[in-house]
């Protein structure tokens, strides 16, 4: 018999299993995707297309032959001058103006961000903050947000590795939800739920893949979709603007562990990951935390329940983080 979770922060509540499965991993498609070329001439991000489409706003020179070793593209999507609210048929739309930079992760085609040099992942990291203060820093938006699709089944219209940096002029609504939901949580304990929960998991060690010395990583104790996998840093944070140098640096090392395990333990999944941050007014806000969330698309997204709307998810989050504890990655991550 499946057991009922409820997801302490939202309320909802997540069938999983009574009982770790015996062969989990027999659950999942693996992928078979080909052998990506080093260069693919038909692909906008790679070396001798520099010149198509959208604007170079920065590189980082390297001794490779093209010269470059990290990208900045600017992609501006400006729906409207200001906030509006469109109502059709009851439902409601909100257009806000925005702008969207990409960041190119290397230059080499057939290299995933999982097998990127150390040094590499922290230069994308570095960049990715910077980009993230600036966009934060102009009075125009009220929020920053970082995504990356890798594959397919992602959503991922290319293939060469790459992640993107969205500014927008309003609070997207999802954001303002977590927020109105973290807000509550601490009026009526007095403290940040995350900080709360990210003790408790440390306390207990069933769902801690990995911790560093700023950051853990988690499965969900409610976790919706198997090996859901979050990254919370250890100090409270509202905004990603407010990690340090320091931290940076360790996020870089742990983030990469954490892909590594997943490309080498399940054959290079497609996976989408996102940074949940407070908007830039609610920087320093003590009822809210920063996270990276990694969702790898391991297997086709499984219907609720049709009964009561309740998702399920067939792996026990407890074995999801022992068989990623498990993984060894020692050679890939240090390189």
């Amino acid at each position: 018999m499946p057991q009922l979770r409820q997801d302490q922060f939202t309320r909802e509540w997540i069938f999983v299993p009574s009982e770790p499965a015996p062969s989990p991993l027999d659950l999942f498609i693996m992928p078979t995707g080909a052998r990506r070329p080093k260069v693919d001439s038909e692909c906008a991000f790679c070396p001798g297309n520099e010149h198509v489409g959208r604007p170079e706003l920065l590189r980082i020179a390297s001794t490779a032959q093209c010269g470059w070793s990290l990208r900045v593209l600017s992609e501006k999507r400006a729906n409207s001058s200001g906030k509006e609210i469109q109502r059709n048929s009851g439902a409601q739309r909100e257009n806000d103006s925005r702008v969207q930079e990409i960041i190119v992760e290397t230059h080499d085609h057939s290299l995933d961000l999982a097998l990127l040099p150390e040094v590499q992942f922290s230069a994308i990291l570095r960049t990715v903050k910077e980009r993230y203060d600036q966009l934060s820093a102009e009075r125009s938006f009220a929020h920053v947000s970082l995504w990356k699709n890798q594959g397919k089944r992602a959503g991922a219209g290319l293939e060469h590795s790459h992640c993107g940096l969205v500014a927008t002029a309003g609070v997207p609504p999802p954001v303002s939800k977590w927020m109105q939901q973290a807000s509550s949580n601490y009026g009526k304990f007095g403290t940040c739920v995350f900080c709360r929960m990210l003790q408790e998991e440390l306390n207990a060690q069933h769902r801690v893949v990995l911790v560093s010395e700023h950051f853990a990583v988690v499965q969900p104790f409610a976790s919706p979709t198997p090996f859901c996998t979050h990254l919370y840093p250890m100090r409270h944070m509202a905004n990603f603007a407010e990690a340090s140098t320091n931290e940076l640096k360790d996020l870089a090392r742990i983030l990469r562990d954490v892909l590594a395990r997943f490309y080498f333990g399940f054959e290079n999944p497609d996976f989408s990951l996102a940074l949940r941050s407070a908007p830039t007014a609610n920087a320093g806000a003590k009822y809210c935390h920063w996270s990276i969330a990694v969702l790898p698309r391991l297997m086709l997204v499984r219907e609720p329940a049709q009964a009561s709307g309740t998702m399920i998810n067939p792996v026990l989050p407890e074995q999801a983080a022992e068989i990623l504890r498990g993984v060894d990655v020692r050679q890939a991550i240090s390189a």
